[in-house]
Protein backbone atom coordinates (compact mmCIF):
# COMPACT_ATOMS: atom_id res chain seq x y z
CA UNK A 1 0.00 0.00 0.00
CA UNK A 2 2.80 2.39 0.93
CA UNK A 3 4.59 1.59 -2.32
CA UNK A 4 1.39 2.33 -4.27
CA UNK A 5 1.05 5.75 -2.60
CA UNK A 6 4.67 6.55 -3.40
CA UNK A 7 4.19 5.71 -7.10
CA UNK A 8 0.97 7.75 -7.37
CA UNK A 9 2.62 10.69 -5.61
CA UNK A 10 5.60 10.50 -7.95
CA UNK A 11 3.38 10.43 -11.04
CA UNK A 12 1.36 13.38 -9.73
CA UNK A 13 4.55 15.33 -9.09
CA UNK A 14 5.85 14.57 -12.59
CA UNK A 15 2.52 15.62 -14.10
CA UNK A 16 2.33 18.88 -12.17
CA UNK A 17 5.96 19.65 -12.90
CA UNK A 18 5.44 19.00 -16.60
CA UNK A 19 2.38 21.26 -16.74
CA UNK A 20 4.04 24.08 -14.81
CA UNK A 21 7.20 23.89 -16.92
CA UNK A 22 5.19 24.15 -20.13
CA UNK A 23 2.89 26.89 -18.87
CA UNK A 24 5.50 29.64 -18.76
CA UNK A 25 6.50 32.18 -21.39
CA UNK A 26 10.15 33.24 -21.59
CA UNK A 27 11.06 36.79 -22.59
CA UNK A 28 14.60 36.81 -23.95
CA UNK A 29 16.22 40.24 -23.77
CA UNK A 30 18.87 41.51 -26.16
CA UNK A 31 21.42 41.48 -23.33
CA UNK A 32 20.91 37.73 -22.90
CA UNK A 33 18.74 37.84 -19.76
CA UNK A 34 15.63 35.67 -19.66
CA UNK A 35 12.40 36.53 -17.82
CA UNK A 36 10.16 33.60 -16.92
CA UNK A 37 6.70 35.07 -17.19
CA UNK A 38 3.10 34.97 -18.30
CA UNK A 39 2.75 37.47 -21.14
CA UNK A 40 -0.41 39.55 -20.75
CA UNK A 41 -0.30 41.91 -23.72
CA UNK A 42 1.98 42.83 -26.61
CA UNK A 43 1.62 46.48 -27.52
CA UNK A 44 3.37 48.68 -30.03
CA UNK A 45 6.07 49.85 -27.62
CA UNK A 46 5.79 47.64 -24.52
CA UNK A 47 5.10 44.05 -23.50
CA UNK A 48 3.08 43.57 -20.32
CA UNK A 49 3.74 40.46 -18.24
CA UNK A 50 3.47 38.90 -14.81
CA UNK A 51 6.34 37.06 -13.18
CA UNK A 52 5.82 33.32 -13.50
CA UNK A 53 6.59 32.71 -9.82
CA UNK A 54 4.20 35.49 -8.74
CA UNK A 55 1.24 35.27 -11.10
CA UNK A 56 -1.08 37.16 -8.75
CA UNK A 57 1.43 39.96 -8.31
CA UNK A 58 1.88 43.23 -10.19
CA UNK A 59 2.01 43.57 -13.96
CA UNK A 60 5.38 44.65 -15.36
CA UNK A 61 6.30 46.43 -18.59
CA UNK A 62 9.37 45.87 -20.75
CA UNK A 63 10.15 47.93 -23.84
CA UNK A 64 9.99 46.02 -27.11
CA UNK A 65 13.28 47.64 -28.10
CA UNK A 66 14.93 45.65 -25.28
CA UNK A 67 13.41 42.30 -26.34
CA UNK A 68 15.07 39.88 -28.72
CA UNK A 69 12.47 37.12 -28.60
CA UNK A 70 9.49 35.73 -26.68
CA UNK A 71 9.24 31.94 -26.39
CA UNK A 72 5.65 31.04 -25.58
CA UNK A 73 4.46 28.11 -23.50
CA UNK A 74 2.89 26.48 -26.56
CA UNK A 75 6.26 26.27 -28.34
CA UNK A 76 5.76 29.22 -30.71
CA UNK A 77 7.91 32.32 -30.62
CA UNK A 78 7.99 35.95 -31.74
CA UNK A 79 11.29 37.57 -32.72
CA UNK A 80 11.49 41.33 -32.18
CA UNK A 81 14.95 42.16 -33.49
CA UNK A 82 13.41 43.76 -36.58
CA UNK A 83 10.68 45.74 -34.83
CA UNK A 84 10.83 49.49 -35.48
CA UNK A 85 9.35 52.43 -33.62
CA UNK A 86 5.92 53.66 -34.77
CA UNK A 87 7.43 56.82 -36.29
CA UNK A 88 9.97 54.75 -38.24
CA UNK A 89 7.23 52.32 -39.19
CA UNK A 90 5.12 55.14 -40.65
CA UNK A 91 8.11 56.42 -42.60
CA UNK A 92 8.78 52.93 -43.95
CA UNK A 93 5.17 52.61 -45.07
CA UNK A 94 5.47 55.93 -46.89
CA UNK A 95 8.64 54.81 -48.67
CA UNK A 96 7.25 51.43 -49.66
CA UNK A 97 3.83 52.51 -50.90
CA UNK A 98 3.11 54.98 -53.66
CA UNK A 99 -0.18 56.04 -52.06
CA UNK A 100 1.46 56.44 -48.63
CA UNK A 101 -0.97 53.94 -47.15
CA UNK A 102 -1.38 50.22 -46.69
CA UNK A 103 -5.16 50.54 -46.49
CA UNK A 104 -6.75 49.22 -49.66
CA UNK A 105 -3.91 46.90 -50.58
CA UNK A 106 -4.61 43.19 -50.44
CA UNK A 107 -2.86 41.43 -47.57
CA UNK A 108 -1.61 37.84 -47.48
CA UNK A 109 -0.38 35.47 -44.79
CA UNK A 110 3.21 34.25 -45.08
CA UNK A 111 3.86 30.53 -45.61
CA UNK A 112 4.93 30.05 -41.97
CA UNK A 113 1.76 31.74 -40.71
CA UNK A 114 3.64 34.33 -38.64
CA UNK A 115 3.87 37.42 -40.85
CA UNK A 116 1.64 39.35 -43.23
CA UNK A 117 2.69 41.09 -46.42
CA UNK A 118 0.93 43.38 -48.90
CA UNK A 119 0.66 43.33 -52.67
CA UNK A 120 2.94 45.77 -54.48
CA UNK A 121 4.75 46.58 -51.24
CA UNK A 122 7.89 45.50 -49.41
CA UNK A 123 6.34 46.21 -46.02
CA UNK A 124 5.82 43.21 -43.70
CA UNK A 125 3.91 43.03 -40.42
CA UNK A 126 5.93 40.79 -38.12
CA UNK A 127 3.66 40.18 -35.10
CA UNK A 128 0.12 38.92 -34.58
CA UNK A 129 -0.64 41.94 -32.38
CA UNK A 130 0.08 44.31 -35.28
CA UNK A 131 -1.89 42.15 -37.72
CA UNK A 132 -4.86 42.26 -35.37
CA UNK A 133 -4.48 46.03 -34.96
CA UNK A 134 -4.45 46.53 -38.73
CA UNK A 135 -7.62 44.44 -39.14
CA UNK A 136 -9.32 46.30 -36.30
CA UNK A 137 -8.60 49.68 -37.89
CA UNK A 138 -9.39 48.70 -41.48
CA UNK A 139 -11.84 45.77 -41.49
CA UNK A 140 -13.69 44.80 -38.33
CA UNK A 141 -15.27 41.58 -39.75
CA UNK A 142 -11.76 40.35 -40.55
CA UNK A 143 -10.57 41.43 -37.09
CA UNK A 144 -13.33 39.41 -35.43
CA UNK A 145 -12.34 36.30 -37.41
CA UNK A 146 -8.64 36.83 -36.76
CA UNK A 147 -9.15 37.36 -33.02
CA UNK A 148 -11.24 34.20 -32.70
CA UNK A 149 -8.83 32.24 -34.91
CA UNK A 150 -5.76 33.20 -32.89
CA UNK A 151 -7.51 32.26 -29.66
CA UNK A 152 -8.46 28.86 -31.06
CA UNK A 153 -4.95 28.32 -32.41
CA UNK A 154 -3.28 29.29 -29.14
CA UNK A 155 -5.61 27.14 -27.05
CA UNK A 156 -5.07 24.26 -29.48
CA UNK A 157 -1.31 24.56 -29.17
CA UNK A 158 -1.57 24.65 -25.38
CA UNK A 159 -3.80 21.57 -25.27
CA UNK A 160 -1.46 19.69 -27.60
CA UNK A 161 1.60 20.71 -25.59
CA UNK A 162 0.03 19.52 -22.34
CA UNK A 163 -2.18 16.67 -23.52
CA UNK A 164 0.36 14.55 -25.41
CA UNK A 165 3.01 14.25 -22.65
CA UNK A 166 0.33 13.82 -19.97
CA UNK A 167 -1.30 11.03 -21.97
CA UNK A 168 2.08 9.33 -22.30
CA UNK A 169 2.84 9.74 -18.59
CA UNK A 170 -0.57 8.35 -17.64
CA UNK A 171 0.35 5.01 -19.23
CA UNK A 172 2.33 4.34 -16.05
CA UNK A 173 -0.94 4.21 -14.14
CA UNK A 174 -1.89 1.03 -15.98
CA UNK A 175 0.79 -0.90 -14.07
CA UNK A 176 -0.65 -0.02 -10.67
CA UNK A 177 -3.08 -2.26 -8.77
CA UNK A 178 -6.75 -1.87 -9.70
CA UNK A 179 -5.74 0.40 -12.60
CA UNK A 180 -8.63 -0.91 -14.68
CA UNK A 181 -10.96 1.25 -12.58
CA UNK A 182 -9.23 4.60 -13.09
CA UNK A 183 -6.42 4.40 -15.65
CA UNK A 184 -8.72 4.32 -18.72
CA UNK A 185 -10.55 7.42 -17.51
CA UNK A 186 -7.35 9.39 -16.85
CA UNK A 187 -5.63 8.31 -20.06
CA UNK A 188 -8.83 8.93 -22.03
CA UNK A 189 -9.16 12.41 -20.55
CA UNK A 190 -5.61 13.39 -21.48
CA UNK A 191 -6.03 11.86 -24.93
CA UNK A 192 -9.23 13.83 -25.42
CA UNK A 193 -7.33 16.95 -24.35
CA UNK A 194 -4.77 16.73 -27.13
CA UNK A 195 -7.31 15.57 -29.72
CA UNK A 196 -9.46 18.58 -28.88
CA UNK A 197 -6.35 20.74 -29.11
CA UNK A 198 -5.61 19.41 -32.58
CA UNK A 199 -9.17 20.20 -33.69
CA UNK A 200 -8.95 23.74 -32.30
CA UNK A 201 -5.58 24.22 -33.98
CA UNK A 202 -7.00 23.28 -37.38
CA UNK A 203 -10.10 25.44 -36.84
CA UNK A 204 -8.01 28.38 -35.68
CA UNK A 205 -5.63 28.24 -38.64
CA UNK A 206 -8.58 28.08 -41.05
CA UNK A 207 -10.29 31.04 -39.39
CA UNK A 208 -7.09 33.08 -39.59
CA UNK A 209 -6.85 32.37 -43.31
CA UNK A 210 -10.53 33.25 -43.68
CA UNK A 211 -9.83 36.60 -42.01
CA UNK A 212 -7.37 37.49 -44.78
CA UNK A 213 -9.91 36.41 -47.41
CA UNK A 214 -12.58 38.54 -45.73
CA UNK A 215 -10.30 41.56 -45.72
CA UNK A 216 -9.28 41.12 -49.36
CA UNK A 217 -12.84 40.56 -50.60
CA UNK A 218 -14.81 42.98 -48.45
CA UNK A 219 -12.40 45.70 -47.40
CA UNK A 220 -9.46 45.95 -49.81
CA UNK A 221 -9.97 48.60 -52.48
CA UNK A 222 -10.90 47.25 -55.88
CA UNK A 223 -8.79 49.94 -57.54
CA UNK A 224 -5.66 47.97 -56.67
CA UNK A 225 -6.55 45.00 -58.80
CA UNK A 226 -8.76 44.23 -61.74
CA UNK A 227 -10.82 41.27 -62.83
CA UNK A 228 -10.91 39.53 -66.17
CA UNK A 229 -13.07 36.92 -67.86
CA UNK A 230 -11.42 34.09 -69.77
CA UNK A 231 -12.81 31.18 -71.79
CA UNK A 232 -10.68 28.06 -72.07
CA UNK A 233 -10.21 24.37 -71.45
CA UNK A 234 -10.47 22.88 -67.97
CA UNK A 235 -10.09 19.35 -66.67
CA UNK A 236 -13.79 18.76 -67.28
CA UNK A 237 -14.04 20.44 -70.67
CA UNK A 238 -14.64 24.04 -71.73
CA UNK A 239 -15.11 26.46 -68.88
CA UNK A 240 -15.18 30.10 -67.86
CA UNK A 241 -12.45 31.50 -65.61
CA UNK A 242 -12.96 34.71 -63.69
CA UNK A 243 -9.71 36.09 -62.29
CA UNK A 244 -9.65 38.79 -59.60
Amino acid sequence: MYQKIKIITLLAFITLFGVSAMAQDVIVLKNGDEIKSLVQEIGIEYVKYKKFDNQTGPTYNVAITQIFMIKYANGTRDVFNQVVKPSEQKAEQTNNNNDNSLAGKRMFLSSDGRNAYFENSDYIITSKAEIGKFFMENCFPAFDQYKTGTRLRDSGNNCLAAGIPLAVLSVGLWFLPYSIFYAPIITGGFTGLWIGGAINLVRGNKMIKDAFDTYNIRCASSKNYSSRLELGLTGNGIGVLITF
